[in-house]
């Protein structure tokens, strides 16, 4: 085989190797997702249909920032296994340049085997200290998952309250076209003043230019929503007609505790608090010293005595057992370290207080934000509408029987619409409320 024909199958070998590699991790991470129940019913918000449930499967499978932190997060689980063994032994070789001449025959060569042994607790420390790392880790990838879920989710319930106002101001606008067909009627036999029919015609024209603009935010989150995706350009994410009726909120101090327990954020920093008490544990453990301990044997030749016989003893290889201990002698240094580890200790529990009081005040938030749009949805949708329903309809007749102008028909249907996207907007922002603390809880709602 040719130089040349050697590099390519090396370079096939390599790139074969490394494709196999990434294989074997996306399916891991694939599997990881079902086995870890992401997929299942019960993860998704009862409310949503199942066109929001597929792009989040799809969203969780495809994002790269996720397999990145999935993948470093098992980079950490393996190696707790290493960081609690006992650390390689060394096999030692010595050459004498000069034999060695003993009465039983000359020595040539020495051989070694060594093995250091840490002071008792030491390994399962660094285990611990390991496993809160990769306990973090996980944390870590559960926080990105809920902070990609959310963001998805939020766009999402922006495109279908965007949706709502599009068919609400094209339906506002298809009644001004039948009102703007009347009133020419009217206009052409003298039963209405060319003011109406201007009048008609400029809030026409201005409804027409805001359907434009929201065409223009549609296609600005439907790209959004493609990019989290990493769809292909001409992929029009189907956003569903209706979302299910809301329901209740749970119980506000149910909803707090959960945020104790299970918020990704605070479990992160309660892992690095775990952490650093390990750390602070292993250093004291630095104070006490290290056993080695080792064999050797000496390879010694044959001798012969004045009769040319082999002298008692000869060729006989001595075995030579060792032991060594670490002496902790820079005081100095291993206090320095002890300090540092107990800042590092009152820093990480600082900062475990610092991010449950901001996530039990986001919580809050989200809360009063939860609250007020049922508030809202039952005033507007169950209280306001039907009165702008019923306020069109009698301005209408009185309209045609002349008993009111035009302009008081313009400001009946304008506050049908205002109150119809104000239904939309609190059905959109009580959602949105329930994704964000089903983040901040780390479970589903």
């Amino acid at each position: 085989m040719s130089t040349n024909n050697r590099a390519a199958v090396a370079v096939f070998c390599l790139l074969f190797a490394f494709d196999t590699a990434v294989y074997c991790q996306e399916k891991g991470y694939a599997a990881f997702l079902e086995s870890a129940s992401f997929f299942t019913e019960s993860s998704f918000p009862q409310e949503t249909g199942k066109e929001l449930q597929g792009y989040e499967r799809i969203l969780l499978e495809r994002n790269p920032e996720l397999q990145s932190q999935w993948a470093m997060w098992e980079s950490s689980r393996k190696k707790i296994a290493s960081v609690q063994s006992l650390p390689d032994p060394q096999l030692t070789f010595g050459h004498f340049l000069e034999p060695v001449q003993t009465a039983v025959g000359p020595q040539r060569y020495r051989y070694g085997l060594r093995q250091m042994v840490p002071w008792p607790g030491k390994l399962v420390v660094s285990g611990d200290i390991q496993k809160q790392t990769a306990e973090a880790a996980f944390n870590e990838f559960r926080s990105s998952v809920e902070a990609l879920l959310l963001r998805f989710r939020l766009l999402y319930y922006d495109a279908w309250y965007l949706e709502r106002i599009l068919e609400s101001t094209a339906k506002h606008l298809s009644l001004l076209e039948n009102q703007e067909e009347v009133i020419t009627v009217r206009y052409r036999s003298d039963a209405a003043v060319h003011a109406d029919l201007i009048k008609t015609e400029i809030e026409r024209i201005r409804i027409e230019d805001d359907l434009a603009s929201l065409q223009t935010k549609r296609r600005t989150l439907q790209a959004e929503m493609r990019l989290l995706l990493n769809a292909a350009e001409d992929t029009d994410i189907i956003i569903a007609d209706t979302l299910s009726p809301t329901r209740g909120i749970p119980g506000r101090e149910a909803l707090l505790e959960s945020v104790r327990l299970h918020n990704p954020e605070i479990l992160i920093a309660s892992s690095l608090a775990r952490r650093s008490l390990r750390r602070t544990a292993l250093a004291r453990l630095e104070s006490f010293p290290d056993f080695s301990a080792g064999i050797d044997i000496i390879e010694t030749g044959s001798r012969l005595d004045d009769a040319g016989a082999p002298v008692p003893g000869s060729g006989t290889n001595p075995v030579l057992l060792s032991g060594s201990v670490s002496i902790p002698l820079w005081i100095g240094k291993n206090s320095s370290r002890r300090r540092s580890e107990q800042f590092a200790e009152i820093s990480a529990s600082r900062t475990v207080t610092a991010v449950v009081n901001r996530e039990i005040s986001a919580a809050e938030k989200t809360l009063n934000e939860w609250e007020e749009s049922v508030r809202r949805i039952a005033l507007y949708r169950d209280t306001l509408l039907p009165k702008s329903i019923e306020s069109v309809q009698a301005t209408e007749k009185a309209y045609a029987a002349g008993a009111a102008d035009f302009l008081s028909l313009i400001d009946a249907l304008r506050l049908k619409l205002r109150i119809e996207l104000d239904v939309a907007g609190s059905i959109a922002a009580y959602h949105k409320a329930r994704a964000a603390m089903a983040a901040l809880t780390g479970r589903r709602l």
